[in-house]
């Protein structure tokens, strides 16, 4: 495999509801990570996160966003979603791997290295795991969003991909982090 392709789809009638179990794949807070195709039906508005090969054809969905990276090593995709109070900020950190974040509710002012956007809902955007990132809860509500990440294997069960970048503001850290999936690729 020469690169991983991370990608955000919008799914017109979402979520993805797996055959098999008859299960949601994303739904209301939950998800579930699958190694392998995944196949199934559509129902209701939801969202579709998709690691796949680089060279691999893309689902008959719009991409909301899209990064091509070259991981290294035995890895790990996981799926899992941040909750944060109103008025929070994370300290500056970093993390084990890239990935892909879209926000569901709330407003997040997002620094990623020397990039500065303010997201709403339903916006994505990308961390590379290198740069420094902090992201500050501007809107009067929580915020609540997504992630797919490519980590190490070693981090498999859930265990933090959090680096902070100085030891004294990691402790101010606090949002709550839901696994929702994990594969190994």
């Amino acid at each position: 495999m020469s690169g991983v392709r991370l990608a955000v789809y919008d799914l017109p009638e979402g979520p993805l509801v797996l055959p098999e179990s008859g299960t949601a794949w994303f739904a209301c807070g939950r998800g579930h990570a699958a190694a392998g195709e995944v196949t199934g039906r559509v129902e209701g508005p939801g969202w579709l996160f998709e690691a796949a090969p680089a060279d691999a054809p893309a689902p008959d969905a719009v991409a909301v966003l899209s990064e091509v990276v070259a991981p290294e090593g035995r890895r790990l995709v996981r799926f899992d979603k941040v909750e944060a109070a109103s008025g929070s900020a994370t300290p500056p950190h970093r993390h084990q791997g890239p990935g892909l974040r879209r926000l569901a509710a709330g407003a997040v002012i997002a620094e990623v290295g020397a990039h500065r956007e303010r997201i709403e809902p339903g916006g994505a955007w990308f961390e590379s795991g290198t740069e420094t990132v902090v992201g500050r809860n501007v809107g009067d509500a929580a915020t609540l969003f997504y992630r797919l990440l490519l980590l190490p294997e070693a981090l498999a069960g859930g265990a933090s991909s959090f680096l902070a970048v100085a030891e004294a503001p990691a402790a101010k850290r606090n949002a709550t982090v839901t696994l929702l999936g994990e594969a190994r690729l």
